[in-house]
């Protein structure tokens, strides 16, 4: 039997056709889809940073010594971004989401939500002396388990900005405390005061409080 030679050529056609569209299929596969949205409200977070970081100096015995960024990118305007496989295989030292009046949160394919921040106007004051070598630290630790913490040298009368989570109780605890400080690791604490200091910002929203101490 003979065969025309158009026959062949469309049959060949439809053949590799088919061919690519299988491989375009595979391909659509290899990709894993991450949607970030904001905490409590899920609403989707648009133009979000993504950092990929991968180990670039590596020790058999303790570990990896050295991380760096090998790629950048950013969530659309649904809050999505597919990675491939590939990017997902080298982010071996992990993968970071920042936005602005956000809490930095850590990334991967599914869900992610990330904390809003809010902020407080904290002024201090000081109802007796204390030593010039006094510490004044102040923690707080959001539902995610996120810390928000500061120390600094005691002052007699000052005031300064504290980053809270919005949206959320802050639980503010404080302490002033001395030590030696030339010691870093495992120190004597002396506790000379403390307390606690309770905020609920909505997100975005900065506070006046003040801490008597």
């Amino acid at each position: 039997m003979k065969i025309k030679p158009f026959l062949v050529s469309l049959y060949a056609l439809t053949v590799l056709g088919s061919c690519k569209k299988s491989f375009d299929n595979s391909s659509q596969g290899d990709t894993y889809l991450m949607t970030v949205k904001e905490y409590k409200t899920k609403i989707p977070l648009a133009s979000v940073k993504i950092s990929l970081y991968k180990c670039t100096n590596y020790d058999y015995v303790f570990g990896c010594q050295s991380k760096a960024v090998f790629a950048t990118h950013t969530t659309d305007q649904n809050g999505e971004y597919a990675f491939t496989s590939g990017e997902l295989n080298q982010a071996d030292e992990g993968i970071i989401l920042a936005k602005s009046q956000y809490w930095d949160m850590g990334g991967g394919q599914g869900e992610i939500l990330m904390e809003p921040e809010a902020k407080v106007n904290l002024t201090l004051k000081t109802s007796k002396p204390y030593p010039d070598t006094s510490l004044f630290e102040l923690k707080t630790t959001s539902e995610f388990g996120t810390a928000s913490f500061q120390t600094f040298m005691a002052p007699e009368d000052s005031t300064f900005n504290y980053r809270l989570f919005g949206n959320e109780e802050n639980v503010i605890n404080w302490i002033v405390y001395t030590k030696d400080l030339n010691c870093y690791q495992y120190c004597i604490e002396d506790t000379l005061a403390s307390g606690s200091l309770t905020l609920n910002p909505r997100k975005f929203e900065t506070l006046n409080a003040s801490i008597n101490y």
